[in-house]
């Protein structure tokens, strides 16, 4: 405060490096480069830093690198006025909303306000009640935080309690909506954010179940005979729509009627009707009946498709023909998916990789007669998901343990394979009991419904427990040669080893080893030479695969 500045310094090394200005430091005054005297202070999760200045009676923010200050709270001279403050403590949350607790310093009044970004005047949320000690009450309140979830916790020195202030609401409106149509609740919290309501939908009541049909102008024309079809739809409530659908592609006309004359030989339309339910209920959908179509191209140009294979895996690839009647010389190709023009391919074949699960397919030629166009029959492809097993997975067993396998795989599957099936109680399931007797990497084949298939390596890792010897004898004989820790859990590491003798001297050390690696431990030497035997004293700390960490503390005896 003398010095009428607030430092930073970095982190680590003790704070002993020299501390650099990050608010203030031009002397005492009122300023907006100055503090009369600098109290509380709070840190945003942009580094803004939020400074009380006492006897200025005012809290300022200063941003990363500002050479001034802003005033976010008070700075109206000190008193009980919801634009002033006293001697405050400040707490700053997520969205630099302020909260500020004002013991009022022998203006009788006690109280935590709250004062959002860019707000002239704070909103009292806890106390001003006067001084005493009810729930409602502070006496000398100080400093004050809050948690996670928005609950206040506000030191109360005078009555020496910290009291705990729960955000929480009860809101118990009602509405009652003046005529059909949509309606939402907006709900603002404690700190000011806005939360929407799911949507209600309010309609006339329905004299029974909704319905669509529709009727055709024609049903068995020559070609390029332009066709009508009118949808009746009755018990809508409101708000309905209609999509016209000729062999599985939407047309993409939404009204009552749709008209087209270029159809082919089989086409099949129907409309689906979207509409509400009842007075408040969500969405409903109803069919209309189908109109199948009789095109006689009667010698005109003509086209039909066909596909290499009608159900497919995600990701194969499907070749599609087109085979012309009638037509010119030299047709041209137009191929369509869901009714959307592919561009770049006006061959009479098209190659799909990337269909999806009831993408249709369609061809048009231009032709030379009077039509000017002719429109293949349409064909939808059934594309199944494989199943997906996560590769990379690893299930650790201690040796001479079972462990029931539990693969991660995304997706249906009806079928199972584990290859080999050596060391399972059955390759056929999804989950066998696993006993092998050495480290195994088995391969997982999962098959869906519709004969689609993943497969991916999963491994089975044998492990020694961990386990750290009390005596050794570095004789080279082959036999207990060094001091290591002997065995671990999968992806553990020896972090540190260290041995000492008798007297505090470390022997021998080594850090980041693997467990079971006798090359990594001591072979009973020390500088050079044979240590002599007596008993020593080791630390051992494990790094584990989850990041936790353990210390093993004991005695090994080096014996020659």
């Amino acid at each position: 405060p003398g010095n009428y500045r607030v430092l930073k310094f970095p982190p680590g090394g003790g704070y002993v490096s020299n501390g650099e200005v990050a608010a203030g430091g031009h002397g005492q005054g009122s300023n907006a480069n100055q503090f009369y005297l600098t109290g509380d202070i709070s840190v945003d999760s942009k580094g803004n830093l939020f400074v009380v200045d006492t006897y200025n009676w005012r809290v300022q923010e200063w941003a990363p690198g500002a050479t001034t200050g802003t005033t976010v709270a008070g700075g109206n001279g000190r008193g009980s006025a919801d634009n002033q403050i006293t001697d405050v403590n400040i707490w700053v949350d997520g969205k630099d909303t302020l909260y500020v607790s004002d013991p009022g310093n022998g203006l009788n009044f006690t109280r935590v306000q709250k004062w959002l970004p860019g707000a002239t005047s704070g909103q009292t949320l806890l106390g001003g009640n006067g001084i005493g000690n009810a729930p409602n009450q502070f006496n000398g309140n100080g400093p004050i935080t809050m948690d996670i979830k928005g609950n206040l916790y506000v030191s109360d020195g005078g009555n020496y309690r910290v009291l705990e202030f729960k955000r929480s609401s009860v809101i118990n409106a009602g509405f009652t909506p003046p005529a059909a149509g949509k309606y939402w609740a907006v709900v603002t919290d404690l700190q000011g954010f806005p939360a929407t309501s799911d949507t209600i939908y309010m309609n006339s009541p329905q004299a029974g179940p909704t319905n669509i049909s529709i009727i055709a102008s024609a049903t068995s024309t020559p070609v390029c005979t332009p066709i009508t079809f009118t949808a009746t739809a009755s018990n809508d409530a409101g708000e309905a729509s209609f999509q016209w659908v000729v062999s599985g592609v939407p047309t993409g006309d939404q009204t009552l009627s749709y008209a087209n004359n270029l159809f082919a030989d089989g086409d099949q339309v129907y409309c689906i009707l979207t509409t509400q339910i009842g007075c408040t209920a969500g969405l409903t959908n109803d069919t209309s009946n189908i109109i199948t179509l009789d095109i006689d191209p009667q010698g005109t140009a003509a086209v039909t498709i066909s596909a290499s294979q009608a159900a497919i895996c995600k990701g194969e690839s499907v070749l599609f023909t087109a085979t012309v009647t009638n037509g010119a010389a030299q047709p041209t190709f137009q191929w369509l998916l869901n009714g959307v023009p592919i561009p770049g391919d006006e061959s009479a074949t098209y190659h799909g990789d990337t269909l999806a699960n009831g993408d249709v397919i369609t061809c048009l030629i231009t032709s030379d007669d009077v039509c000017g166009l002719a429109k293949s029959n349409s064909l939808p492809i059934v594309v199944s998901t494989a199943p997906i097993v996560t590769a990379g997975q690893v299930f650790s067993i201690s040796a001479g343990q079972s462990l029931t396998l539990d693969p991660t795989v995304t997706g249906d599957a009806v079928s199972w394979l584990w290859t080999p099936g050596t060391g399972l109680s059955d390759s056929t399931i999804q989950n066998p009991i696993a006993t092998p007797a050495t480290n195994t990497l088995y391969t997982l084949k999962v098959t869906a419904p519709g004969g689609c298939s993943d497969t991916a390596s999963i491994l089975v890792n044998v492990y020694k427990a961990l386990g750290i010897p009390n005596a050794f004898t570095p004789n080279g004989d082959g036999h207990n040669d060094a001091f290591y820790v002997l065995g671990g859990p999968v992806d553990s590491h020896v972090e540190d080893l260290a041995v000492f003798n008798r007297w505090g001297q470390t022997i021998f050390q080594s850090h980041n080893t693997t467990p079971g690696d006798a090359s990594a431990g001591w072979n009973g030497y020390f500088h050079g030479s044979p240590a002599p035997p007596d008993t020593y004293v080791y630390m051992v700390r494990m790094k584990y695969a989850d990041g936790s960490r353990q210390l093993f503390k004991g005695t090994v005896i080096l014996i020659r």
